[in-house]
């Protein structure tokens, strides 16, 4: 694409969008073990038998362990993606658009929606999925962009957010 642009790239074609992520469920890369301990701290391999459903220690362990391997793995898609995104297009004169907070077939993603959004030059969001309607407060908040208004119409989900539409409800900010 680039190519094809030529000396447009960054003129006339001046952003790369990407729509929600609809790939599947990304939860481990041939250099998991190694982010995971960039990421927390530590080696997790002791405790890999929690994901075969064994207690290392005891439940508080293997809870800590897997809510670490969870953010472990949003912040790898945070960074990995969204923000490798970016500087490779920031780097030829774009800037990205991207709708990285979801929502996503990918619906048991470990995802950091507001880590995303700020790994980006322009957050994106949809205000509307199966009759749900989103909130835009989170998306421009992940990208500092001011929110205009005093008063801002968020939605509050029900538990059966996909089967009927969302309550809004008017906060003041």
């Amino acid at each position: 694409m680039l190519a094809e642009a030529g000396p447009l790239a960054g003129k006339t074609l001046t952003c790369f969008t990407e729509d929600s992520f609809e790939a599947g469920f990304p939860n481990w890369t041939a250099e998991m073990l190694g982010k995971f301990r960039q990421y927390r701290g530590y080696d997790p391999r002791p405790y890999l038998p929690v994901f075969a459903g064994r207690l290392v220690g005891n439940a508080e362990m293997s809870d800590r362990f897997l809510h670490d391997y969870r953010k472990t793995a949003a912040d790898c898609m945070a960074d990995g993606h969204y923000r490798r995104f970016t500087e490779l297009s920031n780097k030829h004169g774009l800037q990205t658009e991207v709708e990285a907070a979801g929502p996503s077939w990918s619906a048991t993603i470990c995802s950091d929606a507001l880590k995303n959004l700020g790994r980006c030059d322009v957050s994106s969001q949809k205000s509307e999925q199966d009759g749900c309607q989103f909130p835009e407060i989170q998306t421009r908040s992940g990208d500092h962009r001011p929110v205009d208004g005093a008063v801002r119409s968020a939605v509050v989900l029900s538990d059966r957010w996909s089967e009927r539409r969302a309550n809004e409800r008017q906060f003041d900010f």
